[in-house]
This record gives C-alpha cells, sequence and structure tokens, in this order.
C-alpha cells in the first residue's frame, strides 16, 4: 500500500435535501471539494464479512497503488462509529436501481468525512467496483464521461482504473505538492515517512511531528 496527500479542482455539487443534518448526498456540479490532508482511514461497519472487508481493502490498494497521485486510503477495520465509513446491505427501497452512494460531511469546501452506503442487492461481481467508484467520490472525483472509467455513472465490471481515473486524483493531488513516495503501511500507518513506533500520533498524518 501506498501514499501521501496531493491537489485538485474537481467540480461537485450536493442535494442537501432529505439527508441527516451536516451530510449531503454527491450529485456532481459546480462546487470544489476536497480533503486537505493526504490521509483517509476508513472503516466499515458492524456486520461486514470477511469478503467485503477483503473487497474493501482491494479497492483501497487500487487507488494507492497510483504513482502519480499523494492521497493515502488505510482500511482500518470494523467500528461502530468513524468520520470515514462504508455501510453494506443498505435498504434504499424496493424499487430503487441504486448499487451504492456517498455522502461527504463538510467545512465549507473541505471534506471532513465520508460515508458510502452500499445497496443490499448489489451482485457479487460488481461489489468490487461500486466501492472503488464509491472511494472515488470520497476522494472528491466527480462522474467521468470517458468510456470504461472507474467514475463513469454506469459502474462496469472491470476492477481497475483507467488513465482518466489516474488523471483525476493526480490532478486533485499532484506529486509536485504533496508527496507521492511509497510506504509501508504495517510500519507506518499514516503513511507520514515516520515509523509508528516514534511517531508521536502514528494514525493521524502529521509529518511536522507538531501535536
Amino acid at each position: 500500500m501506498k501514499k501521501a496527500l496531493c491537489l485538485i479542482t474537481l467540480t461537485i455539487s450536493f442535494l442537501s435535501t432529505g439527508v441527516s443534518s451536516g451530510w449531503e448526498y454527491w450529485q456532481g456540479g459546480t462546487t470544489e471539494y476536497r480533503w486537505d490532508t493526504p490521509y483517509c482511514e476508513v472503516y466499515s461497519r458492524p456486520g461486514a464479512t470477511a469478503e467485503q472487508e477483503n473487497r474493501i481493502e482491494n479497492a483501497v490498494d487500487l487507488w494507492n497503488d497510483i504513482p502519480t497521485s499523494g492521497f493515502t486510503f488505510v482500511y482500518g477495520g470494523i467500528a461502530e462509529d468513524e468520520s470515514c465509513f462504508i455501510e453494506f446491505d443498505y435498504d434504499f427501497g424496493e424499487s430503487s436501481t441504486i448499487l451504492g452512494k456517498c455522502l461527504l460531511k463538510t467545512t465549507g469546501t473541505t471534506i471532513r468525512g465520508a460515508e458510502i452506503r452500499i445497496a443490499a442487492d448489489v451482485p457479487e461481481e460488481r461489489m468490487q467496483n461500486v466501492i472503488l467508484h464509491e472511494l472515488g467520490h470520497v476522494l472528491g472525483l466527480g462522474h467521468s464521461i470517458s468510456p470504461g472509467a472507474i467514475m463513469q455513472a454506469r459502474i462496469l465490471l472491470e476492477h481497475a482504473v483507467t488513465t482518466d481515473d489516474i488523471e483525476g486524483i493526480s490532478t486533485l493531488y499532484p506529486c509536485e505538492d504533496y508527496p507521492c513516495n511509497d510506504c509501508d503501511t504495517t510500519l507506518d500507518k499514516d503513511c507520514d515517512h515516520i515509523a509508528d513506533t516514534v511517531d508521536n500520533c502514528p494514525d493521524t498524518y502529521n509529518p511536522a511531528q507538531s501535536d
């Protein structure tokens, strides 16, 4: 696994009706949102299966393996309350065709947290890409019109990011603004290039060790 942070201006907007306070449904649009840190630790809600957790880890690795991006995802396992989490088997209603949905919590235009909801009836062959796609929204990426892109509104079966996806995240979090060096998250959990054994806060990206 890899990474650190970077920076793009990606266009998104939100529908603010019918959702809990502070959370907005992703719609695609015209307002710029992004993380101001290079790191997001993702959890799954209690009840996730081992296979679902494996799918998350695979999706995290695919985003982290882009060498021209400085953003790092880390999967933290199962937890009840975290700022970034995935909830499986979500009921969107009997007539819904939604496979997944991303909600973002923001302060101004800065993303502070994210919730991914995965429908209960997602076909097994599409599960990997639904998670991969929704994690792209967590990064701040909108829907792509590029054929085959993982960020297309219509989720495909291929489990890979395309040139268009890579250009999106690399523009959002470019190496010239943030470090894109590989890191071993078994020794450096927050990927700030300070070993956990001496890091004053190993769960939070803080290369300056200022807290």
